[in-house]
């Protein structure tokens, strides 16, 4: 169990049962899920792995489902990162009406202010300082991949 982990539960046990929500599945933690294919991030494996969830939490009889998740640790490098922002913008495009609230933090301390801007056009609201607003950076999911496959032709 990570000390982020710890953190989490710390926090929520101050306002809710926690063990009555992991008791009844309303609650579960998942740590280090891996999701590489031959030692690189493979988006699609992403897709299919968010997608189990929501699909498990709905045959469970939820009637929606919230994720939330810090996935620092998998962008190690460039190819990760570029496959975590194809990820980010597929999830958009597969899946625009899920009964799903998919939360993505970040630690802005570790990751770069380019990255940072790359993944914040994909998402189409932001929280930041506590505060949810639309995200004025937001590009539909088939204009931003279409950028990065232009982006990477222009390097090759």
């Amino acid at each position: 169990t990570s000390e982020l982990s710890l953190e989490v539960k710390a926090a929520l046990a101050n306002e809710f049962n926690l063990r009555d929500l992991l008791n009844r599945g309303a609650l579960e933690f998942l740590e280090e899920v891996d999701l590489r294919v031959k030692d690189e991030f493979d988006a699609k494996k992403a897709l299919r792995f968010i997608h189990g969830l929501v699909t498990r939490a709905r045959k469970e009889g939820w009637p929606s489902c919230r994720i939330a998740g810090e996935w620092a640790w998998l962008l190690e490098t460039a190819q990760d990162r570029e496959g975590w922002l194809q990820f980010e913008a597929m999830l958009n495009m597969k899946f625009p009406n899920w009964p799903a609230i998919i939360v993505c933090q970040y630690n802005v301390d570790e990751i770069t202010g380019h990255f940072m801007m790359d993944i914040m056009r994909t998402h189409p609201m932001v929280i930041l300082s506590g505060s949810l607003y639309e995200n004025q950076y937001f590009v539909a999911p088939e204009e931003f991949l279409q950028e990065r496959i232009d982006r990477a032709e222009q390097i090759h």
